[in-house]
C-alpha cells in the first residue's frame, strides 16, 4: 500500500516534469519570437535596399535625361534601358518567395523526460489491512 510518503514523491515528481516543460514551452516560444525579430530585420533590409534602388533609379534618370538635353546627338538608350530595368529589379525584391516551400505540419521537438519512478501496484483487497482488524471496504 502507497503510503503518504511515496505519494507525496510521486506527485513531487510530477509537478518537477510539469515545471521542465514549461521550461521547454517558454524556450521553444522565445526561440520563434527571436526568429520572427530576425525576419522583421531582414524585411527592413530587403525595404531599404528597394528604397534606395528606386532612389538611384530616379536620380540616374534626371542624370540621363539632363545629358540627353545637353547632346543630343549622343546616343543614350543603353543607358536608359539599364537604369529602366531597376524598376523591374525593385518590383522583384518586392515579390519575393521562399525557394522551398514549408512542411505542411511542423513536428513538435521532442522531449526527454525521464520516466517516473516506479510505483508499486495497487494492493489487492485480501492484502488491505484495516484498522482494527476489520473487512476493507
Amino acid at each position: 500500500m502507497m503510503d503518504d510518503e511515496d505519494l507525496h514523491r510521486i506527485f513531487g515528481q510530477i509537478l518537477h516534469r510539469i515545471v521542465r516543460l514549461e521550461r521547454k514551452i517558454k524556450q521553444l516560444e522565445e526561440k520563434q519570437m527571436a526568429t520572427q525579430a530576425e525576419i522583421d530585420t531582414i524585411t527592413g533590409e530587403v525595404q531599404a535596399v528597394a528604397t534606395n534602388l528606386t532612389a538611384a533609379q530616379t536620380a540616374l534618370q534626371g542624370e540621363i535625361d539632363s545629358l540627353a538635353a545637353a547632346n543630343p546627338q549622343v546616343d543614350l538608350g543603353g543607358v536608359k534601358t539599364a537604369v529602366a530595368s531597376l524598376g523591374s529589379a525593385v518590383t522583384a525584391l518586392g515579390s519575393l518567395k521562399p525557394l522551398a516551400a514549408a512542411p505542411a505540419a511542423a513536428t513538435a521537438p521532442t522531449l526527454e523526460v525521464p520516466p517516473l519512478a516506479e510505483v508499486p501496484p495497487a494492493p489487492s483487497p485480501s492484502e488491505v489491512i484495516t484498522p482494527g482488524g476489520g473487512t476493507p471496504l
